[in-house]
């Protein structure tokens, strides 16, 4: 049969449900007939404008208040999302045979649809949503952990015949190493967002001047040039990993995990999501999967916890002829990267979307800037304290050679001073919004 006429089989038999939507994808769960369920994915942006729109309803149906924003399918390239389908199918199909990854099913090429496995259990983000457990982010975790240990395993093993099943067809290697300007413009668009949101020290900019602007002055206050700044922090992140080049998942979080449960125990089984799959450092992922929002606000116990992970997963993948001390610095090279990018897609976020994360936020944090505040900016301005040159954290956690933590406080030290040019602490923050504050309660 055709591809458009097995995506049109028996639909009136059919039943498909929206259950997420994304800027560049929505995810619908089909039930057929004879009791068989399967997952589509559609990139296509009338697709996702209409899955959006049935997500909506769906939630008003159901009185749940918490609904993603306004969605503009005019910002969608549809270039742009070939390319993410092409990514989805290709590294399902390599990864065909292996249990830890949802079976691909069929594809639609017109519509840019995939077909795969329904996995019937619940992500560590919705386990994480409901539970009124306290203590299971702390146990969720080492799941994550140990399941991502073993998917690193076979990706290892198999890396050659993944890239080349990946980068198969037409278009350009749709599996590299991501080139060093492109990620600096990635990580300039996560600063600027976050120095424009709370910038209490920049003057106000016009929509059009906003990041021109910003930029103009952060390099005044700073007398450093910010993108040659910003190109210099991903060399300098891609040293202290020694330039790897592992498959890397590049969104290994909560929502993307399936789990057993059983008695309270907890197994990784499955891992979803591929459109965004790189080559890159093999401690990204656990970077990922450790500093998400369920795992913020940090503190010297929270991150103690987490190095304690990092120390098993080290020994765990058995990483020969490199010191242990220097691949946790590596992680905290890409922590560090990882807390600045989750602070600027929060705050580029909704209020709407950000609680389908966490949809019971505390009572100090009944708004979005309270909510990034108190667990983003509270945390980065955190970690860099506690890694900064003189940080306790290098005495507590870990102690690499000389030169791999020179190159990391190299990093904190260039985050810290466009912080400070821009007056983004939490202090600054907190005491602008409200001029009577006195003080920070951490």
């Amino acid at each position: 049969m055709t591809e458009e006429v097995l995506g049109v089989l028996n639909m009136s038999q059919t039943q498909e449900r929206v259950i997420w939507v994304r800027p560049d994808s929505a995810t619908v769960l089909i039930d057929y007939a004879s009791g068989e369920k399967e997952i589509g994915k559609f990139f296509h942006p009338d697709d996702i404008t209409a899955a959006h729109q049935r997500y909506i309803e769906s939630k008003e149906n159901s009185g749940t208040t918490s609904q993603p924003g306004g969605f503009q399918p005019n910002k969608l390239q549809h270039d742009s999302q070939r390319s993410l389908f092409h990514r989805e199918v290709q590294v399902l199909r390599a990864f065909g045979g292996y249990e830890g990854v949802p079976r691909f099913n069929r594809h639609y090429e017109r519509k840019l649809r995939v077909f795969m496995e329904y996995v019937d259990k619940p992500t560590i983000q919705e386990l994480l949503v409901k539970s009124n457990d306290s203590e299971i982010v702390p146990k969720m975790f080492p799941v994550m952990a140990t399941f991502l240990d073993r998917f690193g395993a076979y990706c290892d093993t198999h890396r050659n015949r993944i890239v080349q099943k990946v980068n198969e067809g037409r278009g350009a290697p749709r599996l590299k190493v991501r080139s060093v300007g492109e990620e600096a413009v990635r990580l300039a668009a996560h600063l600027t967002t976050l120095l424009g949101a709370y910038g209490v020290n920049l003057p106000s900019f016009s929509v059009a001047q906003r990041k021109s602007g910003i930029t103009s002055e952060v390099e005044h206050r700073t007398g450093q040039p910010f993108h040659g700044g910003i190109t210099s922090f991903v060399e300098t992140d891609r040293e202290v990993a020694d330039n790897e080049s592992y498959f890397y998942h590049a969104d290994f979080s909560p929502q993307n995990i399936f789990v057993n449960e059983s008695e309270g125990s907890y197994v990784g089984v499955r891992v979803c999501d591929f459109d965004k799959v790189q080559l890159g450092g093999r401690m990204k992922d656990l970077a990922s999967a450790l500093y998400n929002i369920h795992a913020l606000p940090l503190t010297e116990r929270s991150q103690r916890n987490i190095m304690g992970i990092v120390d098993d997963y080290i020994h765990g993948e058995r990483i020969g002829g490199r010191s242990t001390t220097d691949l946790k610095a590596v992680f905290i090279a890409h922590a560090l990267y990882e807390l600045v990018r989750k602070a600027g897609v929060l705050t580029a976020m909704s209020w709407a979307n950000i609680q389908q994360f966490v949809p019971h936020p505390s009572t100090n944090e009944d708004t979005k800037n309270s909510f990034i505040l108190h667990r983003a900016i509270f945390s980065l301005e955190w970690f860099m304290g506690y890694y900064s040159e003189g940080g306790d954290g290098w005495k507590q956690d870990v102690q690499p050679s000389s030169v791999k933590r020179k190159l990391v406080q190299k990093q904190i030290g260039y985050i810290q001073s466009l912080f400070d040019a821009g007056g983004v602490t939490l202090e600054n923050i907190l005491e602008h919004q409200h001029p009577e504050h006195e003080g920070v309660n951490n």
